[in-house]
């Protein structure tokens, strides 16, 4: 999926450049070091502005003001002086690879694999005496596992459809504790909801990534909350 997209990126570039600069240009595209810069970058203006004398970030400018709509691909913006950086439309990028990969029928078998689930917690050792520490660990390993399964019983999933307030969903795509298709169940079921899925996130992906999670917070209330 992350090559379809790049591929869609270097032909729409490759053919705006030779529309509008009479130019033929071999699109190098990279990738930058911040997924806050987006997920692919090109330097084409740099070469093209030697060819044309003309500033890169103008060129950029220009090019990425006239690019127009390329599927999968949020936007495209200019960084530093002249490059072309390309944001995924994330949501529709992790659908559609999660499709691809058949996550949904993954989901099931790893559902239908698990079993029983054996939580071992108090082991008395049988050559010493029992004391009263040993029952509270014994009641205290029963309490976990009775919340363990509750936890997995419990689901409000029916509720979220009442939902009736801009919503923005931050999910990391290697959280295990709330995997990433819970998330985009949430996001079809909520209306209205977007959904931030932020590539190698964790649970704590907020922290691990608090400058692209507070940037895009900022966004959706900019254009989803009125002032």
């Amino acid at each position: 999926m992350y090559q379809t997209l790049s591929n869609r990126l270097r032909d729409a570039l490759a053919r705006h450049i030779q529309q509008h600069y009479g130019v033929e240009f071999v699109i190098v595209l990279d990738r930058p070091p911040k997924i806050a810069m987006g997920e692919v970058a090109s330097p084409v203006c740099f070469d093209l502005a030697k060819r044309l004398k003309k500033a890169p970030r103008i060129l950029a400018q220009e090019i990425a003001a006239g690019l127009g709509k390329i599927e999968g691909i949020a936007r495209v913006e200019v960084a530093g002086a002249g490059y072309l950086n390309a944001y995924f439309d994330r949501a529709a990028f992790w659908e559609q690879a999660w499709k691809e990969q058949g996550g949904e029928g993954q989901k099931q078998r790893a559902n239908e694999s698990l079993g029983k689930i054996i939580v071992e917690h108090t082991s008395i050792n049988p050559n010493k005496a029992a004391h009263v520490g040993h029952l509270r660990n014994a009641i205290l390993g029963d309490t976990f596992v009775r919340m363990l399964r509750a936890a997995g019983e419990h689901t409000a999933e029916d509720l979220l459809p009442q939902i009736r307030v801009p919503t923005l969903i931050v999910a990391g795509e290697k959280d295990t504790f709330t995997p990433a298709h819970l998330a985009r169940t949430m996001q079809k079921a909520i209306p209205g909801a977007e959904l931030l899925m932020v590539p190698g996130g964790s649970h704590v992906v907020p922290i691990e990534q608090h400058k692209l999670v507070s940037e895009r917070i900022v966004q959706f209330l900019k254009e989803r909350v009125e002032t």
